[in-house]
Order: C-alpha cells, then structure tokens, then sequence
C-alpha cells in the first residue's frame, strides 16, 4: 500500500508539473503563432477565391467581346448582358458576396446590386477615416500587379447599413471595354470564422491535455512490461537477422585457429555457402576460410589480425557443393575478454559480376562502333571535297564571259550552284570540327589577343558583304584595350559565323546588325551581335544550339544552312572558357552573347 502510494505521489507530482508545462507552451503557440497564422491562411485563401471568381467572370466577359468580334451580337447587347449577370450574380456562404463595375477612365458606376449607386463617381468614395478608396482601386487597377490587386477600406455592413465594417476588394480590369471590375469580403466574416476556429482548438488543446495526462498514468502503469516488450524486441530482431539476404555471422579469431567455426549465423549463410543445414557447422567443424582460396584467405586474416576492418573487398568461393562463387565481404575485429572476435557479413554479388562484365563488354562494342562512325564521317567529309571543289570550278568557269555567251537564267542557276557547294563545303567543314571536339583531336593554340583590334578586323570584312546587300552593320568598342588568351582563329571563326547570321537574317534595304561590347567589373566582357532580323521563337531557343536543329521548316526554305553553325561555335566556346546566350523576339530579331573572360 505505501510503495502504491509513494507511485501515486511521484506520478501526480510529474503530471502537474507537465500539464503546467504543457499549458504554457501550448498557450503560447495557440495565441501567438497559430491564431495570427491561420488568419493569414484565411485571408489569403478569400484573396485566392476572389482572384479567382474574378478571372472566371472575365472569362464570360471575353467570351462576349469575342461573338462581338464576330458580329454575332453588336457592343451594346453584349454590354447589358454582361451587367445584367453582374447584378443578378452572388456567391458565398450566404449568397450576400456580389461584384460591381465602373468606368476605368470617368469612373462613373454602371454595375451594382445596390442601384442607388448607378452613375456615381468612383473618384469620389471615401470611407469614414477618409481613404479616398475608389480613387486608389482605379489607380490599382491601372497599374498593380492583375494577381493581387486588393485594396482594404471601411464599408457599410451587410446587417446594418449604418455601422462600418473593414473590407478588402480586388479589382481588375476588362480592357476591351475600358471597365473595372471589382468585388470583396468582410474582414468581420474572417474574424467570425477564427472565433469558431479558435474555440476547436481550445477544446482539442483541452482533449490533448486529458490524453497526455492519461498518457503518462498509463506509461507509468505499464512501466513494468518494459522487459517484456525488450525481450519481444530482441526475438523480432533476431528473426530479422536471420531472414536478411546476406549471410551474416560472429566468429573467433586467432592466430592458432584462424578464422573459427562460427559462434553464430544465420539461415542466408546457410543458403549461400550450399551448407545442408545449421547443426552441420558445428557437428563437421567448419571454418570460414576454408570457403576461400589461399592467397584471399591469407590477406583476410592478415588484415584482421591486424585489427583492420574489410570493406566492400570482392572474393571468389567455392560452396560445399563446389558451385564458384562472388561475394562481397564486410568484417569488423572486435576484443572481448582478451580474446579477438570477428563479426562479419557476406553479400553474394554473382549475378551483379555477370552483369558488370555484360556491361562493359557493350560499352567496348560502343567504343568501336563510336571509332567506326567517327572514321565513316570523316573518310565521306574528306571524299565529298574534292568533286564539291570540281562543281564549284567548273561552275565558276562557266559564268565567264571567256566561257560564251548564257542567259541570265542560266547564270542564275550557276550561281546557285556555287551558293550551295559552298554551303555544303561549309557544312562539311563543320562537321568535321564538331566530331574532332567530341572526340578530343581539335588542337587549340591559345594566346594573348588584342580582342578589340579582331573584331574591328572582322567588322571591316563584313562591311563589304554588308554594302552588297543594302544592311547597314555598326561596331561600338570601349576606349581601351580588350586583353584575352584565347585561340585567335577560333574566335574569328566564331564571331564571323555569328555576324553572317545576323547578315543572312535581316531583309535587304533595312537590315541593320550592331556589334557592341561591355566589360563586366574588369573580369569578363561580353561582346554582343544583335540585328533587326526575322527573330526566333522562344520555344527554339533552347534548340538552336543543338546540332542540324534550325528555326523551323519554313525558315529552312527560305535561308540555306545545315544547323551546325551555333552547335559547332557553343562547342569551340566551351572549349575556350566562354560561354554564348540569345535573347529574340519574333519579327524583332536577335542578339547573340558572347562572354569571355580577360586576361588579368
């Protein structure tokens, strides 16, 4: 009876003490972080709601401009339809959340459940503390962000017309028609709802705390089952062990006996040594390293003795049935009682071996296929030169007027000939310096370069092309030197094939292509090809640099090329520590970037 009354004692004296604990924190949180916390939510989710009702009503509205557009009903109908559903329309708890419109220029209403209101001016509304509220949500409507356009002022009540309550409108604009769209909620409703929030939470605080204080009796009641629920533990665990799929056992070490029979193991130790059953270990006096050959076994056991660990190390054993064998081997020395003891596990990896040696002897067929394809372009890309170079002589020759007399058909049809050997010597060429980066044969001669003085270079040989064709190309640099280390050919191979771009996608008499430079805080600059050209679409900017990928089929047509220009100049980039971007509109045109880095 004392001991039971000692436990009472002790066990009241916990519980108050944690109730009181409990109450506090608990108290705390409720009021100062959860309660502000869930009114946010609440409010945000009205926000949310009205945000979203509103897209939903402007999505009729649209839906009526667009039969306006096509004649189906003229301006005027689709008007009064549009604020004959306005003031007919409600929504909420209650059915009393309404919408209104008004004018977006005047500010003049001319759609509200309260018809009162019909022609009133919105510059003029002001609440009781003098917000010229109506006045702010035109501004807002004009110029805020269309997502979180919310505007709180004080407005009548919907119980009664003569108390002022807080409220938050969101207000957007229908532009077709010059209207601004708006509706609201009652902060009181909010604060309505957190009432009925809060006292749940009061009572679930004072449920929690009945069940936490019926926790901690029933803890202390069932506190002597403890030992129970640990040996059950230890069962469950020990059945774990032996059902785990890698063979695990405990064993004693020395230098007499070596690697011992074990003291304990499991049943997938059993399976994986093709041992016929777990008695047979002890009756037959079987030991672990007789599994291995002799050099594993001696390294095993040198390690151990050592007191070093294994692991991960792969070995090859033969079962008892002499089937081979691999495994993965895990093994910890440990001391007990002046004696060393090794606890170990075993992971049978054969079908992962096969598996590895699968592996790799695809990836050697991919090598040689990979060798066979890069010796196949090349041997095409070298043969394919000279007859290109055949056609283009000939072709040449043939415009002549050394050559007779042709029709301007005819010379018309060789110099297309010419346009496309050279595009196809050119697609040739750049097929070959992409495959020499991918595989690691393109040699790269970098050193110090006047960057300024090559792109002037460059800008004087493009002015030539420029003039033939009626475009007007411009270079801005910086009143100072541009120092890089970089490959000279490379970069002029680069910014040449960028500004013939610009060049080939601009239309003739208005064509304008701008080569500007800036330098990024001493470290990088960026050099800039930009022209006025067709643009390029947003979806393919992110496969221009891809190889053969080009704008698209019509553009195709229209402009020669293979797509390897931009996938070869990333590549040659990549290569000399720079990096390219592009930012385009359609009809606008494009601007490629160029970044590198100074030298210091």
């Amino acid at each position: 009876m004392n001991l039971f009354k000692e436990t009472f004692n002790i066990a009241f004296e916990k519980i108050v003490i944690i109730t009181i604990i409990f109450s506090v924190i608990s108290s705390s949180f409720f009021f100062f972080f959860l309660i502000p916390k869930i009114n946010d939510v609440l409010i945000e989710e009205r926000k949310t709601l009205i945000h979203e009702i509103s897209e939903e009503f402007l999505g009729v509205l649209y839906e009526l401009h667009k039969k306006e557009n096509q004649g189906v009903i003229d301006r005027d109908v689709a008007q009064k339809i549009a604020i004959n559903m306005i003031n007919n329309f409600r929504y909420g708890k209650n059915d009393d959340e309404y919408f209104w419109v008004n004018t977006l220029d005047t500010g003049i209403m001319i759609a509200h459940p309260y018809k009162d209101l019909y022609g009133s001016d919105f510059n003029t509304y002001t609440d009781p503390t003098g917000y010229k509220f109506g006045e702010e949500m035109l501004k807002t409507a004009k110029d805020g962000d269309p997502t979180n356009n919310c505007i709180s002022y004080k407005w009548t009540s919907k119980s009664n017309p003569h108390k002022y309550v807080q409220k938050l409108s969101h207000v957007t604009t229908f532009e077709p028609w010059g209207w601004m769209l708006g509706t609201g909620i009652y902060m009181n409703d909010i604060q309505a709802e957190l009432t009925r929030i809060t006292q749940r939470l009061i009572s679930l605080f004072i449920l929690i705390l009945i069940l936490m204080i019926g926790l901690i009796m029933y803890i202390i009641k069932t506190g002597a089952d403890l030992k129970q629920q640990k040996k059950t533990i230890q069962l469950e665990f020990r059945s774990l062990i032996q059902n785990i799929p890698v063979g695990i056992f405990k064993t004693k070490l020395d230098k007499k006996t070596k690697l011992d029979t074990p003291i304990i193991w499991n049943n997938s130790l059993i399976r994986l040594g093709e041992i016929p059953n777990d008695q047979f270990i002890a009756k037959n006096n079987i030991h672990m390293q007789d599994f291995l050959n002799k050099r594993d076994k001696e390294e095993v056991i040198e390690t151990l003795l050592n007191g070093k660990e294994i692991i991960g190390n792969e070995y090859k054993i033969k079962t008892l049935k002499g089937h081979d064998l691999w495994i993965r081997f895990y093994a910890r020395p440990s001391i007990k009682n002046n004696e060393l003891f090794v606890d170990a596990y075993i992971e049978d990896i054969t079908e992962e071996k096969r598996s590895r040696k699968k592996l790799t002897e695809a990836y050697d067929r991919l090598k040689k296929v990979e060798k066979t394809k890069s010796e196949i372009i090349s041997i095409t890309s070298h043969e394919l030169r000279t007859p290109l170079t055949i056609i283009k002589g000939f072709a040449s020759m043939l415009t002549h007027e050394d050559c007779g007399d042709i029709t301007k058909e005819q010379k018309n049809k060789l110099i297309d000939i010419i346009k496309n050997t050279d595009n196809l010597s050119e697609m040739i060429t750049n097929i070959l310096d992409i495959e020499k980066i991918e595989t690691g044969k393109m040699q790269f001669d970098k050193k110090t370069i006047r960057l300024d003085k090559l792109l002037t270079e460059i800008y004087l040989e493009s002015q030539i092309r420029c003039a033939v064709e009626h475009k007007k190309i411009k270079l801005v640099l910086p009143d100072e030197k541009l120092i890089v280390e970089s490959d000279q050919k490379k970069l002029q191979q680069i910014f040449t094939n960028l500004i013939d771009n610009a060049i080939k996608f601009t239309e003739k008499n208005v064509g304008q292509i701008e080569i500007y430079v800036e330098k990024i805080k001493n470290e990088h600059v960026k050099i800039h090809i930009k022209d006025n050209g067709i643009g390029i679409k947003k979806s393919n900017l992110k496969i221009i640099f891809e190889k053969f990928e080009q704008v698209d089929g019509h553009v195709k047509r229209i402009y020669s090329g293979s797509g390897l220009a931009l996938p070869l100049i990333k590549k040659l980039l990549k290569e000399l520590g720079g990096t390219i971007d592009v930012t385009s509109s359609i009809g606008k045109g494009s601007d490629f970037c160029v970044t590198l880095s100074l030298k210091k």
